[in-house]
């Protein structure tokens, strides 16, 4: 002990050695067991565990302990005898350890030899000596081999010597993997600055105590929903289960906060005749939010109308609506009626998902701005099969002109009444009298042919005024990139400037330029 450098943890089954310690690292521990309880119910077995950085020990023997079996890494030959020591104390304890760097323990590591990674203050050090890109593909590797990790991370903010070399976002090391949660946040030693810890995996979710193993997982929610959310959600679909996480910004009308407040609150307490999923679980920190549910059996109506599967459009239509109405008597209304909100259960009912989007207010996130021409928009991609998604493509859909029977009947009747007397029990009301099939088509009023030309023109002029704008997105992008290089490259250039290489090799230069003057 006496030839440590410093006593940094607790030392395993010595408090007499442990009460000047560096960091306690009891809370530490709380979380880290934490996680290991869960992950141990979910396999059944006790895990296998490597700890990146180990110290003087105290998480591998703590793990250890409560039967798991360890290896524990640190690159201080002094660490290690001392861990030696306190394993040959505790020969009922898996536990081995050895000196090695981090960089090199990830690099030899085989698929499945450990499920529990440990890395705790440990990587800003990698970062300083080797980049962020380093670390970043050490901890992607060290994901696609074992089950989980669980890394603590110094700030950029930290007054110390490696820590202008940290990145802006810590969790941006662990961008390359699906599942990212921060379980907390601890004290240190060094400063008053709390360092966050993760888990971290690319097999499971690990949420309020319960573990899922998912097979697979998105940031996008739908077919046409590529940028939705700012890329600030993740789903995670196991074989019952469906695992949703949101990441909250700084700002109090974040709406990914909004809508997982709404969400949490809606499938604790739904309405009456509203059918929703199981909630297993649902927490929140300051920064993110997370839920999970059991996992309905069927499609997207996105995906099935993409498809071109056939369907029975009526009773879609009308389960739908039933909800709607349901939600109505309630005072509640959906946001955000779409094709891609609608779930197409095995026997063919349509049930509303995306929870988040009910509330009180009677509007609609997109034009044409109303839940009920919203709806009229949803018959016509459903019954058509064509789903718009260009805003005035949707203005142009709410007209019941072109409508297939008997909705073209149905429609005209609801334009018939003012639209601040509609009611989804109306339009649920009238569409279950309308009979399903009529006979005789109506014959087409004169407006009608003029009405699908007009459609027909301004879908065009939509379409040149996008491609322009794409096209002038593109250019200001290739703008933006040439900037970029010519700042990096300049900033290359300055840090070699101010570089101890070049500023000893200067007199060297100067004789070179010398003798070529004088040659």
């Amino acid at each position: 002990m006496s030839a440590l450098p410093e006593v940094y943890q607790p030392i395993f089954g010595h408090p007499e050695l442990s009460y000047q310690v560096s960091r306690p690292c009891r809370d530490r521990l709380e979380s880290v067991v934490q996680v290991y309880a869960s992950l141990q119910q979910q396999l059944s077995r006790p895990l296998k565990v490597l700890d990146l950085g180990c110290a003087q020990g105290f998480f591998s023997l703590s793990l250890a302990e409560r039967g798991a079996t360890v290896h524990g890494i640190d690159y201080l030959h002094k660490n290690v005898d001392v861990c030696d020591a306190l394993a040959r104390e505790n020969p009922h304890l898996k536990v081995t350890f050895e000196n090695c760097r981090i960089e090199t323990a990830i690099m030899r590591l085989e698929p499945e030899q450990y499920d529990l990674v440990l890395g705790l203050s440990v990587f800003h050090h990698v970062v300083h000596e080797s980049g962020t890109h380093v670390v970043k593909a050490l901890l992607k590797y060290a994901a696609e081999v074992s089950g989980a990790l669980i890394v603590e991370l110094a700030l950029r903010d930290e007054p110390l010597y490696w820590g202008a070399a940290q990145a802006h976002d810590p969790s941006s090391l662990l961008e390359r993997i699906a599942f990212v949660r921060e379980v907390a946040r601890h004290s240190t030693h060094l400063s008053s600055i709390a360092r966050p810890l993760y888990v971290a995996s690319n097999r499971y979710w690990i949420l309020g105590g319960l573990v899922g193993r998912f097979d697979s997982w998105t940031v996008q929610p739908h077919a046409l929903g590529e940028g939705s959310h700012e890329g600030r959600r993740r789903y995670f679909f196991c074989t019952n289960t469906v695992a949703k996480t949101y990441r909250f910004s700084h700002d109090p009308m974040d709406r990914n906060r909004i809508e997982f407040v709404r969400e949490k609150a809606f499938l604790t307490n739904p309405p009456p005749g509203f059918s929703i999923p199981a909630c297993l679980v649902a927490g929140e920190s300051s920064t993110e939010g997370w839920i999970v549910t059991e996992r309905l059996r069927g499609r997207l109506l996105l995906d099935l109308l993409h498809e071109g599967a056939v369907l029975d459009h009526r009773r879609i239509l009308l389960s739908v609506l039933e909800q709607l109405a349901a939600l109505e008597v309630a005072g509640l209304y959906h946001d955000d009626i779409r094709t891609w909100n609608i779930f197409v259960t095995d026997d063919g009912s349509g049930l509303l998902i995306d929870f988040g989007s009910i509330s009180a207010q009677v509007h609609d996130v997109v034009p044409p701005g109303n839940p009920f021409l919203s709806f009229l928009i949803v018959v016509r991609e459903t019954t058509t099969g064509a789903v718009e998604d260009i805003a005035f493509s949707r203005i142009i859909a709410i007209s019941p002109h072109g409508l297939p029977q008997p909705y073209h009947s149905w429609a005209m009747a609801l334009w018939q009444r003012p639209l601040h007397e509609w009611t989804f029990k109306f339009m649920h009301e009238t569409l279950l009298k309308t009979h399903s099939v009529i006979s005789e088509p109506a014959s087409p009023q004169p407006v009608e042919p003029w009405m699908s030309e007009i459609k027909c023109a301004v879908q065009a002029r939509e379409l040149r005024l996008m491609d322009l704008e794409s096209r002038t997105t593109q250019a200001e992008l290739t703008a933006l990139q040439a900037q970029s290089r010519a700042d990096q490259a300049e900033a290359e250039v300055l840090a070699t400037q101010q570089s101890y290489s070049w500023r000893i090799t200067r007199p060297l230069r100067w004789l070179a330029r010398h003798l070529r003057l004088k040659g």
